[in-house]
């Protein structure tokens, strides 16, 4: 399930501030559908972007969280600090009473935008909607089912394409550059037509690719890695200043 997050309170966290503190999440997932609210303790839980701002989560389909998140239009992420062991393992019980009353153990209150509760003590939180990766794959399924099936094992490398900076996404989206290099690879490769072994032709390759390599490095240059390097210093700084 992939979730989008709003931040449109000014109560709730700025992405940096929430980056810094997601190297290794423990975050209450909360949600309210039709008066049912239901709280999650939730470690699978990653910051895919920072713009767009996305964000990834992954519970158990048919589950109780799963079925209030399925018909809610968005849900809370509430960051726990070290000192809310307790609060983890709360909200992970199942003996913990249903519906709202399970909240009644902390401090909450209702996101703006959500309505999810929010823990009053959380180091940060997130308002988010809802983006749901079965609806998609149910979609999509009978067309191409192949994809789905890779889209299904591999959707947490599929999001990788967004923790590279905004600038290189028009490049990487494109298989332009892969393109290019496979035609150059037979072109080259065809002149010589027959080769000895297939050690002689995976040589060439290779010297072909690094000739190609600092050609994009030197005279080409497909993407500028000077936006990389601010947003690597940027997150390091966040990282400081949360260790502070």
């Amino acid at each position: 399930m992939t979730i989008l997050p709003t931040n449109e309170s000014r109560e709730a966290a700025p992405w940096d501030a929430v980056g810094s503190r997601l190297a290794r999440p423990i975050v209450v997932v909360s949600a309210l559908s039709g008066g049912i609210g239901h709280g999650m303790t939730a470690d699978s839980f990653t910051l895919v972007s920072r713009d767009p701002a996305l964000v990834m989560l992954a519970v158990a389909a048919g589950g109780r969280t799963h079925r209030v998140l399925a018909s809610a239009p968005g849900f809370a992420v509430s960051v726990l600090a070290e000192g809310q062991s307790a609060v983890a393992t709360h909200f992970a019980s199942r003996r913990r009473a249903p519906g709202l009353r399970q909240f009644d153990v902390v401090a909450w209150h209702a996101a703006p935008c959500s309505g999810a509760p929010v823990l009053a003590d959380a180091l940060t939180w997130l308002d988010c909607a809802r983006r749901d990766l079965v609806a998609w794959l149910g979609k999509w399924q009978a067309k191409y089912p192949k994809l789905c099936e890779w889209v299904e094992g591999n959707i947490e490398e599929t999001f990788t394409f967004y923790r590279l900076p905004k600038e290189h996404h028009k490049h990487l989206k494109s298989t332009n550059m892969l393109e290019r290099l496979n035609q150059e690879l037979k072109r080259r490769t065809h002149v010589i037509r027959i080769f000895p072994n297939p050690e002689s032709c995976l040589r060439l390759i290779r010297a072909l690719a690094v000739e190609i390599h600092e050609g994009w490095l030197e005279t080409h240059c497909y993407l500028n890695m000077e936006p990389l390097a601010e947003q690597k210093k940027s997150q390091l700084h966040g990282l400081e200043l949360a260790a502070a």
